[in-house]
C-alpha cells in the first residue's frame, strides 16, 4: 500500500493521544498493537502510519477514549554528494 504523502514530498502519520486517565493498550490493523501510557504524563504520543488505525482506535475516539491527530511529516532530505 501506497504512503499517503503531502504536497511538500513527506508523509502523512497519525498522532494517537490517549485522553483517559489510565494506560490504554488497542490493536493495529497489522496485527501488532499500540500501548498508551495514561493522560498526563509527559511523553511523546507514538505515531503511526493511516493504513495501521483500526476500527478499534476510531471507535475508541468516537468514544472520547484517545484523539487520532493527522500530521504531516517532513520529506526525507536527499543525500548531498560533495
Amino acid at each position: 500500500m501506497a504512503k499517503k504523502q503531502n504536497s511538500d514530498g513527506g508523509s502523512v502519520v497519525i498522532v494517537v493521544k490517549n485522553l483517559s486517565p489510565g494506560p490504554r493498550d488497542y490493536p493495529l490493523t497489522d496485527g501488532s498493537s499500540i500501548y498508551l501510557s495514561p493522560r498526563g504524563k509527559g511523553i511523546a504520543w507514538p505515531e503511526i502510519s493511516p493504513e495501521q488505525v483500526s476500527d478499534a482506535l476510531r471507535l475508541a475516539e468516537k468514544k472520547g477514549s484517545i484523539q487520532l491527530i493527522e500530521k504531516n511529516s517532513p520529506a526525507t532530505p536527499k543525500e548531498v554528494n560533495e
